[in-house]
């Protein structure tokens, strides 16, 4: 028998997994350390590469503007104008389709290439309605005030007839005056003699249209918003906003809010484009500030170590706006409280950032106690 070759095992050892080295460790606990610990933030901002702080800075600043951007985006601009007290806007509404009803064969309001096409009104004429309606403390119960009236007027300019800007007509309007002659109108719709316009109106322009209600008791509009016709198909006719379901008497309660209801989402889709571009503007104004906010703390943060006898006086410009970098994220996360508070969504990183970087330049890079 042929000699058979031996065969010889070897044995295979694993490699042994190589352990993470202590610098590696240390950085991260330093990275991750700078969300809660300043002395962290005054490390890593004089360790670690300029490129880190300056992207962390970048996030920060683009986390700290979803909050108000969101909000901005799910505004109902319709819900808000007439969702709750109107001051008779609604009532007005109601007059002004009755109006359209019983002259639709002559007028009517037609959006047509987003455009308003309006027929049998002559431009120097304007719908006025005034209702008396008391006013009441709320349970009914007791008269606050025992009559005032709801005054809602409905304009229409066109510009290329009337020689007038929708600008100035506008402002004449909210002056009191003729829209037409520009002359003080004496005698309101609410049956004041003042200068100050005080009913609810709609203006139709020829490519938008704006409207407002006036809260009792004031001198000034309380909302003013400007809609366009984009948001509507060709041949939208205006008076489809007052069509009423099967059943519904016309006069009724139940008539007022189902023609409310239909202008609170013709406002809400009018107003889209105006919302889009508002949001994205203030997002680019907001992004500014909070850029400028980091930089002008981290030169804050620069100056405060000039001092003789502070420990941190030889910290360079550059590691000052790196320390004002990696302490922006932990604000950032924390500015997320601002889709509970609405109302102060756009400032909350402003707040938060400004405590931090007082507290750190207080505490973390505090001058020696000399003990005098």
């Amino acid at each position: 028998m042929a000699n058979r070759a031996k065969k010889t095992n070897k044995v295979i050892t694993p490699k042994k997994k190589e352990k993470m080295s202590a610098e590696t460790k240390h950085n991260l606990k330093v990275g991750f350390g700078t969300l809660i610990s300043n002395n962290c933030v005054v490390e890593a901002g004089r360790t670690f590469h300029w490129w880190i702080p300056l992207l962390l800075g970048i996030l920060s600043v683009i986390l700290a503007l979803v909050p108000n951007f969101v909000i901005g985006l799910n505004t109902d601009v319709g819900n808000n104008f007439i969702g709750s007290n109107t001051y008779g806007f609604e009532n007005g509404l109601v007059q002004f389709g009755d109006y359209l009803e019983d002259n639709k064969t002559d007028v009517s309001f037609i959006i047509k290439n987003k455009e308003m096409t309006v027929t049998g009104w002559e431009s120097d004429y304007w719908y006025s309605y005034a209702s008396e309606a008391p006013i009441t403390s709320g349970d009914d119960s007791v008269v606050v005030q025992p009559t005032y009236t709801y005054g809602f007027e409905v304009f229409y300019n066109d510009s290329s007839v009337t020689g007038i800007s929708d600008t100035d007509y506008r402002t004449r309007v909210l002056k009191n005056c003729n829209p037409i002659t520009d002359t003080q109108r004496t005698n309101n719709p609410d049956g004041s003699t003042t200068s100050t316009y005080r009913t609810n109106f709609i203006i139709f322009n020829k490519t938008n249209f704006v409207y407002g209600k006036f809260p009792r008791n004031t001198t000034t509009a309380g909302s003013t918003y400007i809609g366009y016709y984009d948001a509507v198909e060709d041949g939208y006719n205006l008076l489809s906003l007052f069509t009423l379901k099967e059943g519904t008497a016309w006069g009724s309660r139940a008539a007022t809010d189902e023609i409310r209801a239909n202008w609170k989402s013709f406002f809400t889709k009018s107003y889209e484009s105006t919302k889009i571009s508002s949001v994205w503007s203030m997002a680019g104004i907001m992004f500014g500030v909070n850029t400028g906010v980091i930089l002008l703390f981290g030169f804050v943060i620069w100056l405060m170590t000039r001092g003789k006898m502070n420990p941190f006086r030889s910290v360079k410009v550059v590691e000052a706006f790196c320390m004002a970098g990696w302490a922006a994220p932990s604000c950032a996360i924390l500015s997320m409280i601002g889709f509970a508070l609405t109302g102060y969504a756009a400032f909350i990183f402003i707040f938060l950032y400004g405590i931090r970087i007082m507290w750190m330049s207080m505490r973390a890079l505090r001058p020696y106690d000399t003990g005098k």
